[in-house]
């Protein structure tokens, strides 16, 4: 990260996060610093000696990611009113703007996506392998370097392999939200062995983890991709999603949200967990809309887990925290349209980046499922700073010929 040239100090973080447990820190008079924020630290300083923010434009997403993360930390320091909670989102949302900043800074175009995308594909190799050796053994290798338990978690018989990830829907959720990248090495890269590798090692790793929320995730990847010859139609797609939904709820005699407690792909899924906790929320509105609530655990049985990011952000930022987090995703979506504006259809830039909206679609379906924590916070975060250095700016010419550059950001 410090001293290698830009390209290859991106594929720092990824190596850090596949390779050793997000539970690994250094604590410094009561300041947790884990491998992620070390490396946030080197890289700042990469930048500032490099000086790698010269091209750096700022832009809408930017104000609304700092708008979430200061409605975030307010009402949650305000309800616990402790030093330990102040402490705690400080750190937080340090590894956040880390993460996101940094990678503002560092990703300038398109290429340095696709050298982004062969690390993780190349990553995933062994990641399926340890994941796949672990499903098969009980027994999980990455438990010498620690953080990880050495026997392998078991629900209802099977083995949910979770290799040097916080959890196993964690595993699955990071290198799922992941596949839309190695299809694109797949689809035009000069690449193509390692794309179909690397999806392969993706189907493994979901096979391992023996969780519904990645297979779902898988799902969430195929629909994106079968909307691509629809891509000039998706506004009345996206209407007449809405106007399904909306029937579905008059006409069903539970609401619409009922519909998750009955997926359940592998056995022993808590889908009727996630419909409490959503029916919850909306029914406790009155609790959590000003500044959250301490606790949900009063809710009902187990709702202590707020397996919903949707409802972790209403828990924890109170009703201001989640319409940022919802203005956050519609930045990034509209970031994307503006990104394909500028294209030339059906160009390989073109499909990787309607790939990259495939991947942010598949984040926001799995967050019904899953409250991010460990390793997928990161991926989340890069695949903003992703979007956020390549939207273009007010003053780049929209692409009108092939010799135009794409993707370049520059003053």
């Amino acid at each position: 990260m410090l001293t290698a040239k830009r390209k290859y100090a991106i594929l720092s973080v990824p190596l850090v996060i596949c390779l050793t447990s997000s539970a690994q820190r250094i604590v410094i008079y009561g300041l947790d610093f884990s491998f992620i924020r070390i490396m946030i630290c080197v890289a700042f300083l990469r930048i500032y000696i490099k000086k790698e923010t010269s091209d750096f434009h700022w832009k809408g997403i930017d104000n609304v990611l700092i708008g979430w993360i200061v409605c975030s930390v307010i009402p949650y320091v305000m309800l616990r009113g402790t030093l330990g909670a102040f402490v705690f989102k400080l750190g937080t949302s340090f590894e956040i703007l880390g993460i996101y900043f940094v990678y503002r800074c560092l990703i300038k175009d398109m290429n340095d996506v696709k050298q982004l995308a062969v690390a993780l594909a190349y990553l995933s190799i062994p990641v399926a392998i340890c994941l796949f050796y672990e499903k098969q053994t009980g027994r999980n290798l990455f438990s010498h370097l620690g953080g990880v338990p050495e026997f392998t978690l078991i629900r209802q018989g099977k083995l949910r392999a979770q290799g040097p990830f916080a959890h196993p829907i964690i595993a699955g959720v990071f290198w799922v939200t992941q596949l839309p990248l190695f299809i694109s090495l797949w689809w035009h890269d000069a690449k193509k062995w390692l794309g179909g590798v690397s999806v392969l090692a993706t189907f493994i790793v979901v096979y391992s983890c023996s969780s519904s929320t990645p297979i779902a995730g898988l799902g969430a990847v195929v629909v994106g991709i079968a909307c691509y010859p629809l891509r000039h139609n998706m506004k009345s797609i996206r209407l007449g999603l809405l106007a399904t939904l909306t029937t579905l709820h008059i006409v069903m005699k539970a609401p619409v949200w009922h519909l998750i407690s009955r997926i359940d792909f592998v056995g022993g899924s808590t889908g009727y967990h996630r419909y409490m906790l959503i029916d919850s929320a909306i029914r406790r509105f009155s609790e959590w809309w000003l500044f959250g609530v301490r606790s949900t655990n009063h809710w009902g049985w187990f709702l202590l887990d707020t397996a919903n990011m949707y409802v972790d952000q209403a828990v924890n930022g109170g009703m201001a925290g989640l319409i940022f987090f919802i203005i956050l995703i519609i930045f990034a979506f509209k970031g994307m349209g503006e990104l394909l504006s500028t294209l030339k259809d059906s160009n390989s830039n073109y499909i990787l980046a309607w790939l990259l909206g495939v991947a942010l679609f598949t984040h926001c379906s799995v967050f019904i499922a899953v409250s991010y924590f460990g390793q997928a916070t990161v991926v989340w975060y890069l695949l903003l700073a992703i979007i956020g250095s390549l939207t273009p700016v007010g003053h780049i010419a929209r692409e009108s010929n092939e010799n135009v550059e794409p993707f370049v950001v520059k003053a």
